[in-house]
């Protein structure tokens, strides 16, 4: 099964041939997350990790690709390995049923974490997105 670490280098080999498949702030993107994760920080690489398959959810021809690269004799068996092994492992885990919203304008971003613990960022305003519970109300 492919590990994160594995999965990032072998994002990292296919990017080149993605440029022309992905939206160029969404090349962009990418290409900086691999390029600043550290690989020693396991929350920082299961960040990258997850904002790439979060990516990857918009370019099904990128993910066939990823796929391929995974398990050449079998593709749909790679990802499917990469996508479960990521979802926590064999005991699986509890899924997060809130969703969270940007704190700076909760109207404009919401997003349902994968897994408990994530933390996920608003894209325009680099923040993370909190409980909608946790704001102070307007009352």
């Amino acid at each position: 099964m492919m590990n994160e670490l594995d999965f990032l280098a072998t994002v990292e080999r296919l990017l080149p041939t993605w440029r022309d498949v992905f939206s160029p702030e969404d090349t962009q993107s990418l290409a900086a997350w691999l390029q600043e994760t550290p690989r020693d920080d396991s929350e920082a690489v299961r960040q990258t990790v997850n904002r790439t398959l979060d990516l990857l959810q918009r370019y099904p021809s990128a993910k066939s690709d990823l796929g391929q690269a995974s398990n050449p004799e079998d593709p749909r068996e790679g990802v499917r390995l990469l996508y479960s092994q990521l979802a926590g492992g064999p005991q699986g885990v509890q899924a997060h049923t809130r969703e969270l919203v940007c704190p700076k304008d909760p109207s404009h971003y919401r997003r349902q974490p994968m897994f408990p613990g994530e933390r996920v960022f608003c894209p325009v305003h680099k923040v993370a997105l909190v409980d909608p519970d946790s704001l102070p109300s307007k009352e």
